[in-house]
């Protein structure tokens, strides 16, 4: 027996029809359009299937919906997947544009500054998070003493549509340190879209993100 979630990335906006077992609980897949990773939870059901159905790879009954993405008309476009933040209805501009935005990270209820005082504030472009260090290559620096908060933490990425709007997303960046976004853990490989007020845990260091 079987059930059948339907999801839809935040990224993209493409849908999956994904298969479980009866007792499958929950599980990651990955999107075919722009390769981030995706939870799917599973409502309980009654029946059996034993561990094994449970722990089943979700990549292996992952079904997609032919209305938006249709592979075998198009099977190239389905082997090589676009590049992670270019989706169909969006433009990623070059990493570290110059061209500022209204995100803005707040530490102990202040927004971060840069080395002259001035706000600083998230660029169009890829971001990098992390405790603040000489060193760090990171351009929004954290000043705290968390030894477990990296100099690079994470990287948040702000997208601008065809329409204008913006869009920014936080995914971890390659190393062992945990981050969470409104308690729950970011996965590896995982890429979410950060709201206004949402928390950011990097280690054991707190964060806000607002968008004003």
């Amino acid at each position: 027996m079987t059930k059948i979630v339907t999801v839809v990335c935040q990224r993209c906006g493409q849908k999956l029809n994904v298969k479980g077992a009866d007792n499958a609980t929950s599980g990651t897949v990955t999107c075919p359009k722009c390769s981030n990773k995706l939870r799917v939870t599973f409502p309980a059901m009654n029946g059996g299937g034993g561990d094994a159905a449970a722990n089943a790879p979700f990549e292996d009954k992952t079904v997609y919906d032919k209305t938006i993405y249709d592979k075998d008309k198009d099977p190239q476009a389905a082997q090589q997947p676009q590049p992670s933040g270019q989706g169909a209805d969006e433009t990623e501009l070059p990493p570290m544009s110059g061209i500022q935005n209204p995100g803005l990270i707040l530490f102990n209820g202040q927004p971060l500054r840069n080395t002259k005082g001035e706000l600083n504030r998230l660029l169009v472009g890829q971001n990098i998070i992390g405790r603040a260090d000489p060193s760090s290559p990171a351009n929004m620096q954290i000043p705290t003493r968390d030894v477990y908060c990296s100099r690079q933490q994470a990287i948040i990425t702000v997208l601008r549509m065809n329409n204008g709007s913006l869009r920014t997303f936080i995914r971890n960046y390659k190393n062992k340190n945990k981050t969470w976004i409104n308690n729950v853990l970011l996965q590896d490989g995982e890429e979410i879209e950060l709201k206004n007020g949402d928390c950011i845990k990097l280690a054991d260091t707190i964060v806000y993100f607002v968008d004003q």
